[in-house]
Formats: C-alpha cells, sequence, structure tokens
C-alpha cells in the first residue's frame, strides 16, 4: 500500500494498519522470544531484542532515501516481500509449549510488585524522552543546528542504545535491576537539570547523545521486571509486553504533550524540573530498597 497509493486516504490508512501490526509483532514476538528462551538469560534476551528494534528504527529514514532514490515500489515492495518470507518462517516454527495451567488475570498481575515496578520504570523512560525529544530539537535549532545536525544527534543517541541495551541486559541477569536502575535514574537526574541551562551546539548534542545509552537502560530492566511478574502469576508473556506497549505510549504521549505545553507557559526548565524530580523520588526509592531476590525464574517449555 506504501508502495502503490496515490492518496494521502490510503497513506493514512495504511499507516494505522502498519501500526496495528507493529504492535502486534512486537508483543507477539517478545512473549514468544522470553517463553522459548532459558529464563536465567531473560534479562539479556530482551535487551538484545531491544537493541535490535531499536536498530532497526534506525534503518527507516535509509529506507525513505532508497524509496527517493528509486521508486517506492521498488523500495516498500522489498519490504513486503520479506514480510511475507518471515511470516512463512513463523508459520513453520513450532510455538513454545507453555506450562499448563498458565492462566493467570491481569488484576493479579498488576498487584505484583515487580510488575508495578517495571510499569514504573517504563512510564519514566516514556516521560524523559518525551520531554527531551521535544525541546532538544527546539533548542538546537534556537542556537542555530540545522535539521541534519538535529537528525544526527538522535541517530546517534539510538544507536549508542542500541549497543547499550543486551550490556544492561546481561548485567540485569548476573546482578539484579537495582545497580542498572539507580545508574540509569542518577542520569536522568543530572541531564535534566544541565541540558535547560546549555547555550551552546556541542554541549547540548553531546548530552542529547548520551542520554540515549544512560537512561535508556531503565527500559531493559522494566521489561523484564514485567516479565517476572507475569510468571509468578502464570500470565501469558504476550500479556506483558502488551503492558509495556501501553505503559510506553501513554508516558511518551504525556511526556511530549505535556511537556511541551508546560514549556510553552513556563519556560523549558519547568518541564525539565518536573522529570528531574520525578526520576529523584524514584532513585530515593530504589536507594532504600535493598536489593530483595527476583522472583525464581521457571523455565515454560
Amino acid at each position: 500500500a506504501f508502495g502503490l497509493a496515490e492518496s494521502l486516504a490510503v497513506l493514512v490508512a495504511a499507516r494505522f494498519v502498519q501500526g496495528l501490526g507493529g504492535a502486534a509483532s512486537w508483543t507477539g514476538a517478545l512473549g514468544w522470544l522470553v517463553a522459548a528462551g532459558p529464563p536465567e538469560r531473560r534479562g539479556e534476551l530482551i535487551g538484545t531484542a531491544f537493541g535490535a528494534a531499536v536498530a532497526g528504527s534506525l534503518l527507516g529514514p535509509v529506507l525513505g532515501a532508497i524509496a527517493d532514490g528509486t521508486t517506492p515500489e521498488l523500495a516498500f515492495g522489498a519490504v513486503a516481500a520479506l514480510a511475507v518470507g518471515l511470516t512463512a518462517a513463523t508459520l513453520a516454527t513450532p510455538k513454545p509449549v507453555t506450562a499448563a495451567g498458565a492462566s493467570g488475570g491481569f488484576r493479579l498481575a498488576l498487584r505484583q510488585r515487580p510488575v508495578l515496578a517495571g510499569m514504573a520504570m517504563i512510564v519514566l523512560v516514556g516521560l524523559f524522552f518525551g520531554v527531551l525529544e521535544v525541546l532538544v530539537p527546539l533548542r538546537l535549532d534556537e542556537l542555530g543546528g540545522g535539521t541534519v545536525l538535529i537528525a544526527g544527534t538522535f541517530l546517534a543517541g539510538a544507536g549508542l542504545q542500541a549497543l547499550a541495551s543486551p550490556v544492561a541486559g546481561r548485567h540485569v541477569d548476573r546482578r539484579g535491576p537495582l545497580p542498572i536502575v539507580r545508574a540509569a535514574l542518577l542520569a536522568a537526574v543530572a541531564l535534566a537539570l544541565v541540558v535547560p541551562a546549555l547555550g551552546a551546539v556541542a554541549p547540548l548534542v553531546v548530552l542529547a547523545v548520551a542520554a540515549g545509552p544512560l537512561v535508556g537502560m531503565l527500559w531493559v530492566p522494566g521489561m523484564t521486571a514485567l516479565s517476572d511478574g507475569a510468571d509468578t502469576v502464570g500470565l501469558d508473556q504476550a500479556f506483558a509486553f502488551a503492558l509495556v506497549n501501553l505503559t510506553w505510549a501513554g508516558a511518551q504521549t504525556a511526556g511530549a504533550g505535556g511537556g511541551g505545553a508546560l514549556a510553552d507557559s513556563a519556560g523549558d526548565w519547568a518541564s525539565y524540573g518536573a522529570v528531574a524530580a520525578l526520576m529523584a523520588l524514584a532513585l530515593a526509592v530504589t536507594l532504600r530498597a535493598r536489593g530483595e531476590p527476583e522472583p525464581a525464574r521457571t523455565a515454560s517449555t
């Protein structure tokens, strides 16, 4: 549809359907991956999958450039062929055999501390990047940075985040989530306090790039905690990652919309200050935690 559409209405409809497909593939793939993989490597698997997702998102502009340099029919037709091939491979691959009696529900899952903690981490990272991705481009534009520099800044940050995610996952598996969570929250507080004070392009670009791997580390322990909590009540892993989607989407939207509106009415300091306060509060909570053992990860195959 993207390659052959000749009207705006068809493109908008195709984008809507693609969003549904993206949500389904993301949720299903992560649930499948966790169910099939060894429980003791869950953090590493989630980190690697998340890194792959970030890396894949970086190819979006590349695909657009290919479509512009060749034809939309050729570029998007190749993507359609790849999707057909992946569908065939999926249908030919046996699904994991889940444990008998795994029938826990959302209400029970939402009473589990790992699930609530995981959702909180995803909310925080969504709010942070929602604010950052609105205000940093505007500030760079004010300081004379062009569109290429702005795009390159976020491209570099996402690339480093993709590389850091598997490392964070292995750290979560070996030492638990608290060290990674504390480091990410501390970095978020520092960045939220320093970024609005910068008046030059170079340091702002450096810190915006650093935010990707430093604060983006919250994704991995957040998703891992949600997955662990789902295991404790027998909730299918696909539902756990559906919660990830819902939590992140709401937080990202609130951060972008609310942060932009607050900055427009009270200045950038107000938005960044609100984010810093939330991150500092979360950091204080984690500093009081004593690193209680994680829920036992039992194989589901």
